[in-house]
């Protein structure tokens, strides 16, 4: 268990030699996620975003990870990105624009 780290610290440097690496930053990501590291995982999601705008499952996670290192205003992009995407009968628009109504309220926006 000790190595994982070491292995997911090796990532990066091998993505900044392939920038173009959409899986690589999605475990890059994923990685950091299960280590506790929610500010280093939601910049490898904005990564992944800079190359797929519009992957539905990379921009949630984008926007949760962000939410919980405290950039709010990335977890609010992202969300509204997503909520774009998805049709608005859909549950899950709604369970977005919820995600977005509580960071606006949380924030003191309205």
């Amino acid at each position: 268990q000790a190595m994982i780290p070491g292995m997911v610290d090796n990532l990066p440097a091998r993505l900044e030699d392939d920038p173009d690496d959409l899986a690589g930053w999605r475990m890059l990501a994923r990685s950091w996620e299960m280590l506790g590291n929610p500010g280093a995982a939601a910049q490898a999601y904005t990564r992944a975003i800079a190359l797929e705008p519009d992957h539905a499952e990379t921009l949630l996670r984008a926007a949760i990870t962000s939410a919980e290192s405290g950039d709010t205003v990335a977890a609010r992009a992202h969300f509204v990105r997503l909520r774009e995407l998805i049709p608005p009968e859909a549950d899950a628009h709604r369970m977005v624009s919820e995600a977005i109504a509580r960071l606006d309220a949380d924030s003191g926006e309205r």
